[in-house]
């Protein structure tokens, strides 16, 4: 630092080690103008403390909101009696034609009856993005659908979101701290066993289907993926968990299957009659062996024929409906149409 320039507050820059530290810092005295500019700063505001010493800071700095709070706070710097701490403040900021966010603070001191302003700016754009990417995942872990599980490696549960609340019926409260087993039916237990150690070992299970038991007693089917969740070394810490509550999707796949087989049964031995009756009014027309009027008295009955499939085909579908209450209106729709 230039001596000469400030030697009125008997310090240079191995006494404050300004240089050293990650924050810009930057001090002024009473008429605005500069006595000491850090690296930090310079890497900040792209000018380097040679450019910048003796100069007044209104005239450096190119953003307005900055300029603005320097005016705000000048009288820190005039007549100020006693040494006080300044105001913090987090400011939206232009610098270098990049909007980037600060957090802004100024302090004042006197020595020799001169008045000194100390300007403190932290870059926090990275954290304010980070704390905004945090909450974002946040929330969409709160207001998912889908039950997403924290466990230790030991099995512990140590996060639940209200997902996992809906779909297994226990409250964070409740569940926080006792193992994921408490879900699993008896005869499934061995399946978390496997499933961790293969956590352990780095792998990711990709949509397994399996039965968990809610804290009613209930078997449910569920579809899940279970990931390790590393620490900022690598270390694989503990797993997460997604789960689908996947139990009404079984049971109208259970219905279409039980329909369509129905369906077959019922259509098979009329469909292939209608379909032996027309090749052989095919058959007569190619011969012309058929009368114009027995032709039409056999095609009606082949249209009667294709009604009765028909009208049995609407009597499954409303027997199958009629068996389900919770049929979606969307299937109830398809089976009409």
């Amino acid at each position: 630092m230039d001596k000469k320039i400030y030697s009125g507050i008997s310090c240079n820059e191995s006494d404050i080690e300004a240089d050293n530290i990650p924050d810009s810092v930057v001090i002024i005295d009473d008429a605005l103008n500069v006595v000491f500019w850090n690296k930090a700063s310079e890497s900040l505001f792209g000018q380097s403390f040679h450019q910048t010493k003796g100069k007044n800071i209104l005239i450096l700095l190119k953003d307005e909101n900055l300029k603005n709070i320097i005016r705000e706070y000048s009288n820190y710097v005039e007549n100020i009696p006693d040494d006080s701490t300044g105001f913090f403040r987090k400011e939206r900021l232009n610098i270098n034609n990049q909007e980037i966010c600060i957090d802004f603070s100024i302090s004042s001191f006197n020595i020799n009856e001169t008045g000194y302003a100390v300007f403190i700016a932290r870059d926090v754009s990275k954290q304010i993005e980070s704390d905004f990417e945090k909450e974002y995942f946040t929330n969409i872990v709160l207001s998912s659908n889908d039950a997403i599980i924290g466990i230790s490696l030991e099995g512990d549960v140590i996060s639940w979101n209200p997902g996992a609340q809906r779909i297994y019926g226990y409250t964070s409260d409740e569940i926080s701290g006792k193992n994921i087993d408490i879900l699993i039916p008896e005869e499934k237990k061995y399946e978390i066993k496997a499933e961790i150690e293969k956590i352990r070992s780095g792998k990711t299970i990709r949509s397994m289907e399996t039965e968990r038991i809610t804290k009613s007693g209930k078997k449910i089917n569920v579809v899940f993926t279970m990931s390790p969740v590393k620490d900022k070394s690598g270390e694989i810490k503990s797993a997460s968990i997604i789960a689908s509550d996947i139990t009404f999707e079984k049971e109208v796949f259970k219905i279409m299957i039980r329909y369509i087989s129905e369906a077959a049964m019922r259509l098979k031995n009329p469909a292939e009659m209608v379909r032996l009756n027309l090749f052989n009014l095919i058959e007569q027309i190619k011969n012309d062996s058929i009368e114009k009027e027995n032709l039409i008295l056999n095609l009606n009955i082949q249209m009667k024929n294709t009604q009765q499939i028909v009208h049995n085909l609407r009597e499954l579908n409303q027997a199958i409906i009629g068996s389900y209450d919770e049929v979606p209106d969307e299937y109830v729709k398809y089976f009409n149409s």
